[in-house]
């Protein structure tokens, strides 16, 4: 049985022994350079990073191809449909508009408030003799203020859904609470 031994003057043998009595042999194979070493080891780690790649490469195409449609077409589904009165989708009832306009003191409680409780930024504050002093003015230009936004309040304050009625409620609400 041969086995291989590497020694320091970069030959290579291989130890033949021919029987327990007999003394080995040493027989040289080849010679390597330094330079050899390295471009030997260059090239195997050259082929197992391309090994790596291909089996990595084998994995993700049999995985992708693994995948269930099913589930794909689930996923890409519409968020939302049409439904046109008359068609069979068309039985569900619709939602309901809302019962009608809200009251002044509703629109102030929900937009309001958070401005006129405080006078944040010079805005009256809600139940003080400043409203008496904007109410001077007449309701149509309070009104054009509360609609186009006056000095640092926004158009329609912070209630661009309401309806102009529900933001004169509002209005009359506020001057309503002048003291």
């Amino acid at each position: 049985m041969g086995n291989y031994r590497y020694n320091a003057g970069r030959n290579v043998f291989i130890n033949a022994v021919t029987s327990p009595l007999e003394t080995s042999l040493q027989l040289p194979v080849f010679k390597i350079s330094d330079d050899e070493v390295v471009t030997v080891s260059k090239f195997a780690a050259k082929a197992i990073s391309t090994l790596f790649a291909v089996v990595l490469g084998f994995l993700a195409t049999s995985t992708m191809a693994n995948t269930d449609n099913d589930a794909i077409i689930e996923r890409i589904q519409k968020v939302g449909s049409v439904c046109v009165e008359g068609d069979e989708c068309a039985s569900a009832p619709a939602p309901s508009a809302s019962a009608g306009a809200r009251s002044g003191s509703d629109v102030y409680n929900a937009s309001c408030t958070a401005c006129h409780s405080t006078g944040v930024l010079g805005a009256p504050k809600f139940g003080t003799s400043e409203w008496t002093d904007r109410g001077a003015k007449g309701m149509e230009t309070l009104m054009q203020s509360a609609l186009n936004g006056f000095n640092a309040m926004p158009p329609r304050g912070t209630c661009a859904a309401c309806s102009d009625d529900e933001i004169q409620a509002a209005v009359q609400y506020m001057l309503d609470s002048a003291k």
